[in-house]
């Protein structure tokens, strides 16, 4: 159990009993900006971004590459569902796409779990 207090005095927020707050983590943006030089990706250009499947993915409609990499993807961390779902999405292998899907689904829960683990 995890106990997490906030002072919001002074802050001009009012608070009331039974409201929720919303944490977003991000990454450091100076480490994505040395992420995206070596992947020779320019930070400030803006990508147009097209989800045809929004109950999957919430993904900003338009937003530069340093604010994808900072604000919503985690580039840094062990890969999570989300980056699978986001790239079944974005593959134009039909092979690939089947296959996240699959790691994706009851079926293919324990391959999903063992990803990146070692023998």
């Amino acid at each position: 159990m995890r106990h997490y207090e906030f002072d919001l005095k002074g802050k001009g927020v009012s608070y009331s009993v039974g409201d929720c707050l919303g944490v977003f983590p991000t990454n450091n943006p100076e480490e994505v900006n040395q992420w995206l030089d070596r992947m020779k990706w320019d930070t400030n250009e803006h990508l147009g971004i097209e989800v045809t499947d929004k109950s999957i993915l919430t993904l900003p409609a338009n937003a530069s590459r340093g604010q994808l990499f900072t604000e919503v993807l985690d580039v840094f961390g062990k890969p999570g569902r989300r980056f699978y779902e986001f790239l079944s999405l974005a593959t134009t292998s039909d092979e690939e796409r089947l296959k996240l899907k699959y790691l994706m689904s009851k079926d293919g829960a324990d391959e999903f779990k063992n990803l990146g683990k070692k023998d």
